[in-house]
């Protein structure tokens, strides 16, 4: 009974998700934001915690 309800309850967010998605494919500024974020490069411009002076330095020197 339980194990029915939650693989109801995943059919029915599946399909909201995929309504959702074809509502949003629809919108020019929607595609132009996934244009713009399939633009961005997957490395970092900074390394993390490397930089002089940011909260992670702070915090070692702290501990140490």
């Amino acid at each position: 009974m339980v194990k029915d309800a939650v693989a109801q309850k995943s059919r029915e967010r599946e399909r909201l998700l995929a309504r959702a998605a074809v509502i949003a494919n629809r919108s020019r500024a929607v595609r132009s934001l996934e244009r713009e974020m399939d633009a961005l490069s997957d490395e970092p411009t900074e390394p993390w915690g490397y930089r002089t002076g940011s909260l992670n330095v702070q915090f070692i020197k702290l501990r140490a």
